[in-house]
């Protein structure tokens, strides 16, 4: 494996990280859109739903840095 070539940790760490760093992210950005998309208004107040949908575009925001293909897209889903 590529980690073995490697002679100090700090360089091994770097190669594991270019590995499986893109991967979590990946997995994260995925679990954060599902569950953006999977919020329902229901019967909960519309600032309550509103700040469920905030709190996960900001996580959202902190996970990815794939763009919205414009911003009126998070209002479309709020008004959705």
């Amino acid at each position: 494996p590529l980690i073995l070539r490697k002679k100090t940790a700090r360089d091994m760490w770097v190669v594991l990280k270019q590995m499986y760093g893109q991967k979590k992210t990946a997995i994260c950005t995925y679990q954060v859109m599902k569950t953006v998309y999977g919020i329902r208004h229901g019967n909960s107040s519309v600032a309550k739903y509103y700040g469920a949908l905030k709190a996960k575009w900001e996580e959202l925001d902190y996970h990815s840095d794939i763009p919205w293909h414009c911003p009126q897209d998070r209002v479309f889903l709020f008004l959705a």
